[in-house]
């Protein structure tokens, strides 16, 4: 995944003071967790979630950040395989600053979580 090689990439071998003086941050604790709780996600749902796809309806900044990427807001029709579209609305962290890509009219396939609709995820 581009995220994790981002903040790894982000992080870096040199120490703290020298990326403070190139206005390098280190991502905080919370923002670690945060990947890597997304990323947990994803491989859970690729394991056990239901296939569908979703089209972007609308894609915003949501001002946060996470390790330096975006958080961006995301509102989507969902529609399993077989079934009936619904939307969702969620925060996704996405690497980068790009929101290029989750334009709205885009389509992805999704996974989507069995035991709540409204958890998905990209793949």
């Amino acid at each position: 995944m581009g995220l994790f090689k981002q903040m790894k990439d982000s992080m870096g071998n040199r120490p703290t003071q020298d990326m403070m003086a190139a206005g390098m941050t280190m991502p905080s604790m919370g923002d670690r967790d945060r990947v890597m709780a997304q990323g947990n996600e994803y491989k859970r749902l690729m394991q056990v979630g239901l296939t569908g796809s979703a089209l972007i309806a609308s894609a915003a900044d949501s001002g946060d950040r996470a390790a330096g990427n975006m958080v961006a807001s995301l509102d989507m029709q969902v529609t399993p395989e077989g079934g009936d579209a619904y939307p969702v609305s969620m925060s996704y962290i996405i690497a980068g600053t790009d929101l290029g890509p989750y334009a709205p009219g885009s389509s992805y396939p999704v996974r989507i979580d069995p035991e709540d609709r409204q958890n998905v995820t990209f793949g």
